[in-house]
């Protein structure tokens, strides 16, 4: 950690000059076949965050120094469950300190954003390996994302 003083940031431009995405960490994948009944019907596959879409959950941890921004997304198709749980890494160029306002709005429109093609990835990779349709997710909309701070939150 630096010694320097943590640089106040107001805006989200300030903060996405001073970040740099560093690294992508893998938490989960997963899949898990279904035995499907044989009058099943076909089941379409949501995704995004709007209701009815595959659960999508967004974490945030940060310090003056860097940013995790983890996603979960919970997939399922006629045939099986898929879990994808990804973060993306940002190292900030300087100690920063911004508002939970400009935080959230990072979080929402440049770590969500940064991280999805990598859950969109990990899942249809996952589904190929199973010899399986791959669940199929739709674009996430610009200002479609809302993190929503949980009533008790981790403290792992």
């Amino acid at each position: 950690m630096s010694n320097e003083a943590p640089r106040p940031v107001q805006t989200i431009g300030e903060l996405m000059d001073l970040a740099n995405l560093s690294d992508m960490t893998v938490y989960e994948l997963s899949g898990q076949r279904l035995e499907p009944a044989d009058d099943d019907p076909p089941v379409e596959v949501p995704s995004g965050n709007e209701p009815g879409d595959a659960p999508m959950q967004v974490f945030v941890r940060h310090d003056p120094e860097r940013i995790q921004v983890r996603v979960r997304i919970e997939a399922q198709s006629p045939e099986a469950l898929f879990v994808a749980d990804i973060a993306a890494e940002f190292h900030l160029s300087a100690p920063v300190s911004a508002p939970e306002e400009v935080l959230r709005e990072f979080v929402e429109r440049v770590g969500v954003m940064a991280a999805y093609p990598y859950l969109r990835e990990s899942l249809h990779s996952t589904a190929a390996r199973m010899r399986l349709t791959p669940p199929l997710l739709q674009l996430l909309k610009a200002n479609r994302v809302r993190m929503v701070q949980d009533e008790a939150p981790s403290t792992t």
